[in-house]
């Protein structure tokens, strides 16, 4: 599972898990922990924040995630944190490297739906074989079920599928 669902300050602050408008990646996690009791999770994420003392300050959104799946009842030694990265490049690279997958294990990628593209395409290029897309956070419905005059939703809808295509841009134009 992919970072971006926690607000580490925010936990650190209250002591508690706080979360974000993409907490279906927690949610769609723990269902998958669920439905296959023997299988590892594995949260992935650091701080999107370019600068490490941040970090320090906040926490990793890993770290965020691995108490919520405790406070859910999940087994600790079923959990896997990876809390170095900052980017989706570096979440494929640096889980690859911690878990050291053989070629027949099989994974499955839980993030955002209109993230999934981009992930995707990253942790295949970091070299991640067996790999199941598993989308969750979707943003949309029909078409005619989102006409509305909430301007502020859908400027921060605009705002993060901007965000997402210009990263699927760089992404493919820096081989990530």
């Amino acid at each position: 599972m992919l970072g971006g669902a926690e607000n580490p300050l925010a936990s650190n602050f209250w002591q508690q898990p706080q979360f974000n408008d993409a907490s279906e990646r927690l949610t769609g996690a723990l269902e998958l922990a669920r439905r296959f009791p023997d299988a590892r999770v594995i949260a992935a994420g650091g701080s999107g924040s370019l600068r490490g003392v941040v970090v320090k300050l906040r926490g990793a959104e890993s770290t965020v995630a691995g108490r919520f799946f405790a406070d859910q009842g999940l087994d600790p030694a079923r959990l896997v944190l990876e809390n170095r990265s900052r980017t989706t490049a570096e979440n494929a690279r640096l889980t690859l490297e911690r878990l050291q997958p053989t070629a027949a294990q099989h994974f499955v990628l839980v993030t955002s739906a209109y993230h999934m593209p981009r992930a995707m395409r990253s942790f295949e290029n970091a070299g991640w074989q067996n790999l199941t897309a598993w989308p969750v956070d979707y943003r949309s419905s029909r078409f005619s079920a989102g006409i509305g005059w909430n301007l502020s939703n859908n400027l921060d809808l605009l705002n993060k599928g901007v965000k997402e295509w210009v990263g699927r841009i760089a992404y493919k134009i820096l081989g990530r």
